[in-house]
């Protein structure tokens, strides 16, 4: 018999039930296990026996309104089973730590979102200095790697004077007025582009004239290809999105004008 000391982790009649349109299921029962210092413990088993939710109830990690986790966790002698959310944080992530079956799908708790964001920009951010370097344009990032979310943001506000191009992303409602970003007193211009016909487009754009759909949508394919022209923004990624729509579904539109009363004209027809 290992003496308590030995022993890191030391799991007895641990029992974990979900609770599913108001009754409680087994996911795991009776579950007896010891772990000791410098050892490594694999438990394997068929897809849904319960490996995970084993991990789940050691850590915490677990809806506790309709999870019912019973038995003794001892970790280093302390419980962990009741134990309160506050002590629990002082543990989890810097004692015990969980990585999931898919790691990439998931941001890291222990990280910055800034900082995991920069790991897919940088590789992306360094293609680009790359290309730009064969046709003789001489780029460097300002601080020698990629500047922290915040951080970032305050240079572009404040028109910081070692920053020449930067690349960021915004979004936007449907049917957007480009106004909101372009115009010359719009607080997210961070490109600081104003021109009298780019004044004039966003202008004629969000006139009363605009009423019109044709006028409206001739003006901003007129804004598009000045836009491009000048070339102040280059997109630099784009998406699309496909939408499934049952044949007998009827009045559904993916049109921006329709959103606000879409539900309103959808029906189904036998």
């Amino acid at each position: 018999m290992e003496k308590q000391s030995d022993l890191l982790l030391d799991i007895q009649h641990l029992h974990t039930a979900y609770r599913l349109q108001g009754k409680f299921y087994d996911a795991a029962d009776d579950i007896n296990l010891t772990l000791k210092r410098d050892e490594i413990l694999a438990i394997v088993g068929e897809s849904g026996c319960g490996k995970s939710t084993i991990a789940s109830s050691i850590i915490g990690l677990y809806d506790h309104k309709n999870t019912k986790v019973t038995g003794d966790i001892l970790y280093n002698e302390l419980n962990l089973v009741g134990l309160n959310e506050s002590l629990f944080n002082k543990i989890r992530g810097d004692k015990i730590g969980m990585i999931f079956q898919d790691p990439l799908a998931s941001l890291n708790p222990l990280m910055r979102v800034g900082d995991q964001v920069a790991e897919t920009l940088e590789p992306i951010t360094r293609n680009y200095i790359q290309q730009w370097k064969k046709i003789g344009l001489n780029v460097k990032l300002t601080t020698g790697r990629l500047i922290e979310f915040n951080s970032f943001y305050d240079k572009i506000q404040n028109d910081a004077k070692d920053v020449d191009v930067f690349m960021a992303a915004w979004s936007l409602a449907s049917e957007p007025s480009p106004n909101d970003f372009y115009n010359e007193k719009a607080p997210f211009n961070f490109t600081r582009f104003v021109t009298k016909k780019n004044t004039q487009l966003l202008a004629e754009m969000d006139s009363q004239k605009a009423f019109n759909h044709k006028y409206r949508v001739d003006k901003f394919h007129e804004w598009q290809k000045y836009m491009n022209d000048e070339a102040y923004v280059v997109p630099t990624t784009n998406s699309y999105a496909i939408t499934a729509v049952n044949s007998k579904i009827t009045g559904y539109s993916l049109k921006p004008s329709d959103g606000n009363s879409l539900w309103y004209k959808v029906g189904y027809a036998k």
